[in-house]
């Protein structure tokens, strides 16, 4: 079965190779910040042009979750049941994408693998593989991209229904919050925290609420739960977050943007492109917020919400 790998920096644009060259094969597409094949923030498996599989990321930046990317890839690899392109993220010198990219390369075990004239890509390929240099068009500008990105967030924003999910029907996927063991509410009472949502994540305290608290009731707290440092987060630091819901299975079935974060009443209000009303197992929260007119608000700093 024929195997394509393309790497590159983003200087460079594949688009026109591929509509040259693709043909009938699969296109498993890595590259979260190119809008060409549909919503950023994600990868696919097209065929045909048409999407089969695709996972949400949350975030334009490959290093931001280099885990799932590799997990979507070999769920989508074995979905493709015939000669496949898989298009690379856009590779830049960085340690944790030159691993990332070799795990890639031997996920994948490309046949071919095509770079542009000149880039020397710092990973091994398997015993038989070709790469070959081509001569690609530039990129378009950082304006441009940025909107074609601003109509995709566009796109998606106006083909969403509002969603009101419940925090405690959900699993929550992709941030700190919901990883750890959320404190009892009469536990909270007794630590003057009932205004907040508190979890234990390892030797961590996450305090979410949008009231400050002195430093004695943070140090009884910490005392309390046996951990050794707090961290903290509003409810407003979520808003604009892109999102997902996902099926208990892991398969994704709605992109959308976080509206607002309602820890008393337990809720989160969310315009997504799944029909409401609608089960939510899996909610996965990303680090890429956009506001209501599809303009980019930057990256949350990982694993901080």
């Amino acid at each position: 079965m024929a195997k394509t790998l393309l790497i590159s920096p983003p200087s460079v644009s594949w688009r026109e190779w591929l509509k040259d060259n693709l043909e009938d094969r699969f296109l498993i597409d890595l590259d979260l910040a190119d809008a060409t094949f549909g919503t950023p923030a994600q990868i696919r498996l097209l065929k045909n042009g048409k999407p089969i599989f695709e996972r949400f990321i949350g975030s334009l930046d490959p290093a931001r979750s280099p885990h799932i990317l590799i997990a979507g890839l070999a769920q989508m690899l074995q979905r493709a049941d015939g000669p496949t392109v898989v298009k690379c993220f856009a590779y830049r010198e960085a340690p944790l994408l030159r691993q990332t990219a070799q795990l890639i390369a031997q996920l994948y075990g490309a046949d071919q693998v095509y770079v542009p004239t000149g880039f020397h890509p710092p990973i091994a390929l398997r015993a038989g593989a070709k790469q070959t240099e081509l001569d690609l068009p530039p990129a378009h500008s950082t304006q441009v991209q940025n909107a074609q990105r601003k109509a995709n967030w566009l796109a998606m924003l106006e083909s969403a229904d509002q969603h009101v999910v419940a925090i405690d029907e959900t699993t929550v996927e992709g941030c700190r919050f919901g990883s750890g063991e959320r404190l009892d509410p009469h536990v909270l009472a007794q630590l003057d925290l009932s205004e907040a949502h508190v979890e234990t994540i390892g030797n961590s305290l996450f305090v979410l609420s949008d009231r400050e608290f002195d430093e004695q009731t943070i140090t009884r707290a910490l005392d309390l739960t046996h951990t050794n440092k707090a961290v903290f987060a509003t409810p407003g630091d979520y808003t604009g977050a892109l999102c997902s819901f996902a099926k208990a299975a892991g398969e994704d079935f709605g992109r959308g943007r976080i509206e607002s974060l309602d820890i008393l009443n337990r809720r989160i209000t969310i315009r997504c492109t799944a029909i409401a009303p609608v089960p939510v197992p899996i909610l996965r929260i990303g680090s890429l917020r956009i506001d209501e007119r599809g303009n980019e608000l930057g990256e949350l700093r990982p694993w901080t919400i």
